[in-house]
């Protein structure tokens, strides 16, 4: 059994490998990959329109106390578009 996490966005529960990890690394949001960062993580739909409602609603400073650049939403747009393809 796969175990389960909820996206922030839409709040879907989904199995962790078809959701992007977001995980606060010394003040920084950044994307967890490979699940080797310890500590306090978001997950997050692979959807486009869950990605736009991320950034817009600014979840990332709210739930992760971390600084998101516009950087990082692109490095998820560049892994939700390698998932779908």
């Amino acid at each position: 059994m796969i175990n389960q996490r909820m996206c922030v966005v839409c709040r879907q529960r989904k199995n962790k490998n078809e959701l992007v990890r977001i995980v606060s690394k010394d003040g920084f949001a950044t994307i967890d990959q490979h699940k080797e960062v310890y500590g306090r993580a978001i997950y997050i739909c692979k959807q486009g329109q869950c990605v736009e409602a991320l950034k817009k609603k600014n979840l990332i400073k709210r739930m992760l106390k971390s600084y998101a650049d516009d950087e990082l939403f692109e490095k998820i747009t560049k892994v939700i578009e390698g998932y779908q393809h």
